[in-house]
């Protein structure tokens, strides 16, 4: 096992608990520089530290100022979970006294170590192989926000079944290969693309490469594009998706390798058969979506693999199929409250890489917008004072007398709903009100307006954070829909009458004209 492979920590080891009654436990991920001293060493020395500078810990807290734990080789901690948690997400703070301590030690793939797999004459069997844990997917996990805890369900339900299916216990009465997912966008439609369905397959497989090494030595990532497996010539896709499985099967012959595949845009090849024959669809489709199921069926012998799924096509994809998927979730794209997390965490990104620079949390201390412009149910819950909240704004270093000066970034709605008054115009309830003129907007698409609006919209590196957000404002605007001369399309007013224009040889600005003289002939 090379230095890059996720360290094996020893289960069991709650060496401050000296009774003989077990407490619940903290799980800590550990990311390491390097390998600089033993496990053991390791362990001891940051459960130390934590115990010495921390009475409480928080799932979902990272900790990254570790200059005393350098030498050791530490460069992050992340709180994963706690044993006794039933209800998720975990916003408990939890007592070091009454806990013990597990270590999850891993460090970061830096090498590409991606490869492309090709088999046959001139179509090839093709996917990407990651090897996990790996620097490109590192936060991955964390820039994901929902509004019910799909990441912590799904990773949870998905651990236990795994470790379930490789219990020697259960060797004789093993169950029903689970580890079969597929995440699709809201069903009937397509605004599901850029709701984070890829990302947050990546971000489990990362999470299961670091959080399993006890029971797999490392950990594999193919991802497939199913487009590339798909070939005009008849026959020809059946037999990149047989060769595809023979592939991954030849990979998981090493039970002791976690493989996890990722099928993205899988209703390419997972049609549904008896659509097919309604539409007089040709064999060749049929086909190669026998030729999948086939595929799955023979990695039900494969406790160590893990099948994902995405699709924003769900009506579309064969019934025999989403019967193999023991988890169907579906990723929506964000509501307000969602949205301002999702671009929270987009500035205060390029807050910590110098691109963008508060001078200033408060534009206006006493004219701001009195009304609360969000009217999402889940803002009344974000908003609420407790514990939870209080503990966020000592840890951050902020109270009301400073006014949040001391923030490092963008505070979350709580946080910032205690620090300034409520009608005053702020970071937040700028970022707020833009937020919620959104909610169609994907989280994909919302980084990237945010890029476009420094680029368009600012003059300096760093940029001011009020230029960027009048920037995001106005890029928001274009987004959502175009405006010329008086009139105002939206985004599906445009798409509809665009239907009428023939595009194919005219360019941008006279489809653009075309498609007005439309709207307004539609329009009357």
């Amino acid at each position: 096992m090379t230095d890059h492979h996720a360290a094996k920590s020893k289960p069991g080891s709650r060496t401050n608990d000296p009774t003989n009654n077990p407490k619940p436990t903290i799980f800590v991920e550990v990311q390491l520089i390097t390998h600089r001293d033993t496990e053991k060493k390791v362990t001891s020395r940051t459960e130390k530290w934590l115990r010495k500078n921390f009475a409480h810990l928080k799932v979902g807290q990272r900790i990254d100022d570790l200059r005393d734990l350098h030498s050791a080789g530490v460069r992050r901690l992340d709180v994963a979970s706690q044993s006794e948690c039933r209800t998720l997400p975990d916003d408990t703070h939890h007592s070091l006294q009454d806990n013990s301590l597990e270590f999850y030690l891993y460090t970061l793939h830096l090498d590409s170590d991606e490869d492309e797999t090709a088999s046959g004459d001139n179509e090839a069997t093709q996917f990407s192989v990651l090897s996990l844990p790996h620097q490109s997917l590192d936060k991955k996990w964390e820039s994901l926000v929902f509004e019910e805890p799909i990441k912590e369900t799904t990773l949870r339900a998905l651990m236990r079944a795994i470790l379930e299916s490789i219990d020697p216990g259960l060797v004789h009465a093993r169950p029903e290969w689970q580890n079969t997912l597929i995440f699709h966008g809201p069903q009937g439609c397509v605004k599901g693309e850029g709701s984070g369905k890829t990302t947050l397959a990546q971000g489990l497989a990362q999470k299961l490469a670091i959080r399993l090494p006890n029971n797999f030595d490392n950990t594999q990532l193919l991802h497939v594009d199913a487009h590339k497996l798909f070939s005009r010539y008849f026959g020809q896709s059946a037999k990149n998706v047989g060769k595809l499985f023979d592939e991954v099967l030849r990979i998981a012959a090493d039970e002791n390798q976690l493989v996890i595949m990722i099928f993205d845009e899988v209703e390419t090849l997972a049609s549904s058969r008896e659509c097919g024959l309604q539409k007089s669809e040709v064999a060749d489709s049929m086909r190669a979506t026998n030729q999948l199921l086939t595929g799955l069926d023979r990695l039900r012998e494969f406790p160590n693999v893990v099948f994902i799924a995405t699709t924003n096509l769900l009506s579309t994809i064969d019934k025999a199929f989403l019967d193999r998927c023991c988890i169907k979730q579906e990723i929506r794209n964000p509501s307000g409250s969602v949205s301002y997390e999702v671009l929270r965490g987009a500035i205060n990104k390029r807050i910590d890489q110098g691109l963008v620079r508060c001078d200033s949390w408060v534009f206006d201390e006493g004219n701001g917008h009195a009304e609360n412009t969000m009217d999402d149910a889940s803002l009344s819950e974000e908003l609420t004072y407790d514990h939870a909240t209080s503990a966020r704004a000592s840890e951050a270093g902020a109270t009301n007398s400073n006014g949040g000066n001391e923030l490092a970034h963008i505070p979350d709605l709580a946080l910032a709903n205690m620090l300034w008054p409520h009608n005053a115009v702020t970071v937040s309830s700028e970022l707020q009100r833009i937020a919620v003129q959104g909610t169609d907007v994907s989280a994909r698409k919302w980084s990237h307006l945010v890029n476009w609006a420094r680029y368009a919209h600012t003059v300096e590196v760093p940029c001011g954070i009020r230029d960027l957000l009048a920037g995001l404002e106005k890029v928001l605007e274009q987004e959502l829909g175009r405006t010329l001369g008086g009139v105002a399309l939206s985004t599906e007013q445009m798409s509809d009458s665009m239907v009428e224009v023939e595009m194919k040889d005219l360019d941008h600005e006279e489809v653009y004209f075309r498609t007005m003289e439309s709207f307004r002939a539609r329009s009357g």
